[in-house]
């Protein structure tokens, strides 16, 4: 797999944020519930946002079983971890961190 950061990569990018932008506007002072494996959209109390595959990738252990994993910013394997957590590659602000690679 590219390591992220090619012109496809910020083509997604910025279609992403619109759209979260877009549904922040049209949703407002609605009310959703609260995921914890999700991350509320900046100003939202009802759109969310995740980090994570939709298609399923994974890579064996040594003990034969199945790792689920994700591209890291520097386009390495990590584990797709689905629970509350902040992943360390993120920064802060008001863009979604995730989207920042």
């Amino acid at each position: 797999m590219p390591p992220p950061g090619g012109s496809s990569d910020r083509k997604k990018t910025g279609t992403f944020l619109r759209l979260g932008e877009a549904l922040t506007r049209e949703l407002a002072g609605l009310v959703g519930p609260y995921v914890l494996s999700d991350r509320r959209w900046p100003g939202s109390s009802c759109v969310s946002y995740r980090y994570g595959g939709f298609a399923p990738r994974s890579r064996l252990r040594e003990d034969g079983s199945r790792l689920l994993v994700i591209a890291g910013p520097d386009g390495e394997p990590v584990p797709d971890v689905r629970r509350r957590t902040t992943r360390t590659w993120r920064s802060t602000g008001s863009t979604p961190q995730a989207l920042l690679w």
